[in-house]
């Protein structure tokens, strides 16, 4: 809705509002709003229907450019003790660390939520919401944001704070294969880091050109190897279906997730989100087989169709990924050294049954 606000009124209509981008303020000023009868169209960044059922979008909302002028989320009302995930166990909860990107992957959609300009919460007031979590018994933690490594001083503060405020805690966060070093990974594992997720996308450089994923196939083995080396955990994202995709650089793709020393691997269908350059692209070269948007879902349903691959094979591609890589013997004993409970067990034996019904094509 924040790409497509007026096209999302006009083609749902049980759609009463909608909110463009960053919705703290936006979602706040619409309720007092609502509530008191004032006029919608003094409350910025949202979508609604006027008196002649006519889709009309208020002015633009800047973004919040202070992180730390917002609230703590209250994570307190939230059932903490019933997440759970595989490998990061029970009563979890994610901190978010920054908003904003600004590399220009072709497919992401982070530019149309955050925006490019990257805006960062101080270590201190990181630490806050953490000594917060801390009093409600948690202590595993998903770090939110786009690139977690981009600013190296700011990463090695952070870290550093937490050490140095003794909270350990256990924490998963997301780099990039170009903006991570020894001196960095070596810090974020003292911090208590276990796992890092990587968008290592493709297996195929030209790919990654195609995308504008500004990384090479020796960057992702080295941040790879380096991660592997500071005993942190790899969690690897790869796209299939992206431009220029072939049944080859499918196989480039399995080849290296195969290669690589990961823990979990993801194999997502590639979608043109709207409001990216992806979509674009795919209407302009008419790509597109479907603007349904309930398959834009990156699991199940490929709505891109290239003379190179069509929509058929993106899907097949993505099982043969899973099969390959899943039924691997390495993999194998990488996940099972990583059992630390019987609740890992529970967790993967479901995870598990999700990737068999999706290899064998019985997800849907």
């Amino acid at each position: 809705v924040t790409a497509l606000p007026k096209e999302s009124l006009h083609t749902y209509p049980g759609i009463d509002y909608v909110i463009i981008g960053e919705a703290e303020e936006s979602l706040r000023e619409l309720i007092d709003a609502v509530e008191t009868g004032k006029s919608l169209n003094d409350v910025k960044g949202i979508g609604y229907r006027n008196e002649n059922k006519i889709a009309v979008i208020t002015e633009k909302r800047p973004p919040v450019e202070d992180l730390n002028s917002l609230a703590y989320p209250r994570h307190d009302l939230l059932p903490l003790e019933k997440y759970s995930l595989p490998l990061i166990g029970r009563k979890y909860t994610f901190v978010m660390t920054s908003r904003g990107c600004p590399f220009n992957c072709t497919f992401c959609r982070s530019p149309v939520m955050w925006g490019k300009k990257v805006r960062k919460r101080s270590p201190e007031n990181i630490i806050g919401e953490l000594k917060e979590l801390k009093l409600l018994g948690i202590d595993n933690i998903i770090f939110h944001s786009d690139t977690f490594t981009l600013d190296k001083k700011w990463t090695l503060d952070l870290c550093q704070k937490i050490i140095d405020e003794k909270l350990n805690i256990r924490w998963i966060a997301n780099s990039r294969a170009n903006t991570i070093d020894k001196e960095m990974l070596a810090q974020m594992k003292k911090a208590g880091c276990w796992m890092i997720a990587y968008g290592f996308e493709s297996g195929s450089q030209d790919i990654l050109d195609l995308s504008k994923k500004e990384i090479t196939i020796d960057q992702i083995r080295n941040a790879a190897r380096w991660t592997d080396e500071a005993g942190i955990k790899i969690w690897g994202y790869f796209i299939i279906g992206l431009p220029g995709e072939t049944k080859e650089t499918i196989n480039q793709t399995i080849k290296l997730a195969k290669e690589l020393p990961i823990y979990i691997a993801n194999f997502a269908i590639g979608a043109p989100y709207p409001g990216t350059e992806f979509f674009r692209m795919a209407k302009a070269n008419n790509w597109l087989v479907s603007e349904d948007w309930e398959k834009f879902d990156q699991n199940y349903s490929a709505v891109v169709n290239y003379e190179s691959c069509s929509s058929d094979d993106i899907v097949n591609g993505v099982r043969r990924s899973y099969k390959e890589y899943y039924l691997n013997p390495l993999t194998f004993i990488r996940i099972i050294s990583s059992i630390r409970s019987l609740g890992d067990i529970n967790g993967l034996c479901k995870t598990g049954f999700k990737h068999i019904k999706m290899m064998y094509g019985y997800d849907k």
